[in-house]
């Protein structure tokens, strides 16, 4: 290990500077390519400014959208001796606390992020900055001749080169010290570990704010220096063939994604796509950040093996931000990954037994073993005792892939980093908390310290108990559970909280806690003391997306988990005529709903016939493919009918699948408006009405009576009249995204699958003359309620993590809360107490899915 990354990178853009560093895929036809001169001269840039306003070792939050001012940003910070500290865009109340947190923690004084961010409404950076001390500059407006100014700098590999912030158990989050040896180390070993060299070639959508998407997706191509191309995470959501395709066009040789990614390929990329795809030059497909699924790996294996893949190419790999990235895998070019099937009974008493098909078996995948200068080790975690073949223990690890420590926090890295095995005088190790045993060269992971619950005596693992739930009713959402054990006078206690999809009436969450009772039982010979049933989003994850168990057992025992409300069921629509539609949509809406054309209801919302956002997607294609209209996620999802779909105008093609071809500064996967008018946050004048689209102010309101062929959700404005002022473009969906969708929508949307989502909110006034009628403002506004679908609706994921919507019914608008504040309006302080009343309003959670 001797050069570090800026060394390395310097070099390499003046002995091959024309040789391709990354790729950034904006759109289907869309690329921007950036060799490694050009990729040089950007991070040198944005190096001179940093250096402008920092010493070394100064802090620099990194805000960007992921795409090439984000790795721009990443490598400038390196190239000027600074400390990056990388983090998501924020949206909402949550994330700008997320933000701010981090602010006040890392002592940043600079903050680098899209000019569309820092032009926007200053309420998305309210509360920030509370002293004022950060700098924020536009790191996609920053002068590409400024790349002469840089000083040359050339850290140690000792000195810190990021902080990758996690979530800790109590949600403060702490920042990871990782130092330049440490990312130097961790990718020569994913090197040597996978023989790649300059003749590989990689392709990520994963996000990069975090290890795996950061390190593994854009540091380890640029360290070995084969070349990268990098998605949107939007792309992958939206649409998981794009990452395929682009497999198969690059001819890529390695890939990496959580478990769950291959299982969303295998559900929703067509027949037709897989016709179309090659992934015979695909030789390692890494597997990791969650735990790795054996039946997940069949299924993928099996469905893309006529496009080429091969089973051997999989590498289940185990790592961890604290470790930098990757502690261990297997590269197996013939054969598959170790599978091991051990009897249940006997690993919850700690030991693993081999064992055949059965069901009190459990399947376990393996995840190889260190190698190099790096030491893996299973121990007893209350004597550090290392613990031979087969005994379940804490995994430990030590070596140069190690980070420093948690920044602030010596008590936590003392506890954390310095865990003394016997046996291994003068070396000190990670204790990961993650629990698993050694068989043969693989590492099997069995759950986590914390995962573990006593129960009459006997072990039981969380994520165990947890697959065995998911199972037990369709309503369950996979992945989205959390087991844990409570004490009290009668002894331990299981509770099981699960997030389920749709919503559910008393009779539905009694037989669905029946089944998972039932279930558990059964396979684990345990009773499931509470069953917590609660909207999908409410459990705790962490921002890379694990389950927080630990957090999720705080917030039960204060009674912050609110069980899903049980309204009662609407009755079905009576099924009505739909011979007026003409044949071809009749077939293509039938199709994805999946019900007879005699059955669909041209006047019913078609999500309340069984519209789901999966299904909606897939109808947007159908419709862009074979009539050439594009119609907006939001009003499809909101309201919007057969009928209305009728005589709806035709568009551009290349315009509705949001082929346009994009500039190098534009950010990926972000569609071209407005930023600010699309998220609603435009600067308005005082006698505008918050959070109205400009246009007839009665059409705004949603007064005007819509005809039947007009879609639900959809501002009815007038295009631009002669002689008229000139309207606004027309929004153009993202690339790789849901078509109609803004910005801040997309973000919140993929920050929520990455578990560090939040939501808007909208804070403004009205300032009235006279004494205000509380009856008459609340009959305005239900009305305007009752008139308009958007404002009845609500955004809870669906089962594919896409977002779906329910349009409530008029009746369910709630009654404005009315406060007094008391005294002269002139009086000293009173608006001020006003203002600090809309601040405590805006800061109360805003929860989209109910």
């Amino acid at each position: 290990m001797s050069a570090g990354f800026v060394e390395l990178l310097h070099e390499r853009a003046e002995t091959a500077p024309d040789r391709l560093a990354l790729e950034f895929a904006l759109g289907e036809d869309t690329r921007l390519r950036l060799d490694h001169a050009a990729l040089d001269r950007r991070a040198r840039a944005v190096a001179a400014l940093v250096q402008d306003r920092l010493a070394p070792g100064g802090r620099v939050l990194i805000v960007h959208q992921p795409g090439p001012d984000y790795v721009a940003a990443f490598l400038g910070c390196l190239y000027a001796g600074a400390v990056a500290v990388p983090l998501y865009p924020p949206t909402g109340a949550r994330g700008r606390d997320r933000l701010a947190a981090v602010i006040a923690d890392a002592g940043a004084e600079l903050a680098l992020a899209d000019r569309d961010f820092l032009t926007g409404p200053a309420g998305a950076r309210h509360g920030l900055d509370a002293d004022g001390t950060v700098y924020w500059a536009a790191g996609d407006d920053i002068d590409p001749a400024r790349a002469e100014d840089w000083t040359g700098h050339r850290p140690r590999l000792d000195d810190l080169a990021f902080l990758q912030y996690t979530s800790g158990s109590t949600g403060r989050p702490k920042g990871v010290m990782v130092s330049h040896g440490n990312l130097v180390h961790n990718s020569a070993v994913l090197a040597r570990t996978l023989g790649l060299t300059e003749d590989s070639r990689g392709v990520s959508w994963l996000p990069p704010y975090h290890d795996m998407g950061l390190i593994g997706g854009i540091l380890q191509p640029l360290h070995t220096g084969f070349p990268c191309t990098l998605l949107s995470p939007l792309a992958f959501m939206y649409r998981p063939a794009r990452w395929l395709h682009e497999l198969t066009r690059t001819r890529a040789t390695v890939t990496a994604a959580p478990d769950f990614a291959y299982g969303e390929a295998v559900r929703r990329v067509t027949p037709e796509d897989r016709r179309a795809l090659d992934l015979s030059a695909l030789r390692h497909a890494l597997v990791g950040a969650e735990p790795v699924r054996g039946a997940t790996l069949d299924r993928f294996a099996e469905t893309f093996e006529s496009s080429g893949f091969r089973r051997s190419a999989f590498v289940p790999c185990y790592g961890l931000a604290e470790a930098t990235l990757f502690v261990s895998g297997a590269a197996r070019d013939a054969g598959e990954p170790a599978r091991l099937r051990v009897e249940r009974a006997a690993l919850d008493a700690g030991r693993a037994v081999v064992a055949t098909d059965g069901p009190q078996t459990r399947e376990l995948v393996g995840c190889g073993w260190a190698t190099d200068e790096d030491l893996l080790l299973v121990a007893d975690p209350a004597s550090g005792r290392p613990l031979p073949e087969g005994e379940v223990g804490e995994v430990w690890v030590s070596g140069p892939t190690v980070a420093l420590g948690y920044w602030q926090r010596p008590r936590q890295t003392r506890d954390t980093f310095a865990a003394r095995a016997a046996g291994h005088p003068g070396r000190a190790f990670l204790r990961t908390g993650d629990l698993g045993f050694r068989h043969g060269a693989d590492l099997f992971l069995t759950g986590r310290d914390d995962d573990l619950m006593i129960v009459r005596g006997r072990n039981h693992y969380a994520p165990d108990l947890e697959q065995t739930a998911e199972a037990a009713h369709p309503a369950l959402q996979p992945a989205r559970s959390a087991a844990f054990a409570v004490d009290d006078a009668a002894g331990s206690r299981i509770v099981l909280v699960h997030e389920v999809r749709g919503r559910l009436d008393g009779d539905d969450v009694a037989g669905i806690t029946a089944a998972v009772r039932e279930s558990v039982a059964d396979g684990h010979g345990v009773s499931v003391d509470d069953v917590v049933l609660v909207r999908l989003g409410a459990i705790p994850r962490t921002s890379s997306g694990k389950i927080r168990r630990s957090e999720c057992r705080t917030r039960w025992l204060a009674g912050d988990l609110t069980p899903v409300a049980a309204p009662p069921a609407a009755p079905p629509a009576a099924a009505r005529p739909s011979a007026a539609l003409p044949s071809d949509l009749l077939r293509l809406v039938t199709a994805e709903l999946g019900t007879a054309p005699a059955a669909l209801d041209p006047d019913v919302p078609l999500v309340a016939q069984g519209l789901d956002s999966l299904r909606a997607v897939r109808l947007l294609a159908a419709l862009r493919e074979e009539h050439k209209v594009t119609v907006p996620l939001a009003a499809l999802l909101g309201g919007l009918t057969a009928r209305q779909l009728v005589g709806l105008p035709q568009c551009d093609r290349q315009e509705s699948a949001g082929l346009r071809q994009r500039g190098p500064q534009e950010p990926v996967g972000l569609p071209q408006c407005d930023p600010q008018e699309s998220a609603g946050l435009r600067q308005r004048e005082p006698q505008e009405p918050v959070g109205l689209p400009q246009c007839d102010p009665q059409e705004s309101a949603g007064l005007r009576q819509q005809g039947p062929q007009e879609p639900v959700g959809l501002p009815q404005c007038d295009r631009q009249e002669p002689g008229g002022p000139p309207q606004q473009e027309p929004r153009e969906p993202a690339a790789g995204g849901p078509p109609g969708l803004t910005a801040a929508q997309e973000r919140m949307w993929l920050l929520d699958q990455m578990g560090a989502g939040g939501a808007y909110h909208i804070v403004g006034g009205l300032d009235i003359t006279g004494p205000l009628d509380t009856d008459v403002f609340q009959e305005c506004l239900s009305r305007l309620i009752a008139t308009t679908p958007a404002l009845r609706s609500v955004f809870p994921a669906g089962p594919d993590g896409l977002p779906t919507a329910e349009v409530r019914p008029a009746g369910d608008s709630h009654r404005p809360t009315v406060v007094d504040l008391p005294g002269p309006q002139d009086e000293p302080g009173r608006a001020e107490r006003a203002r600090d009343l809309l601040s405590r309003l805006a800061a109360e959670p805003f929860d989209l899915a109910a």
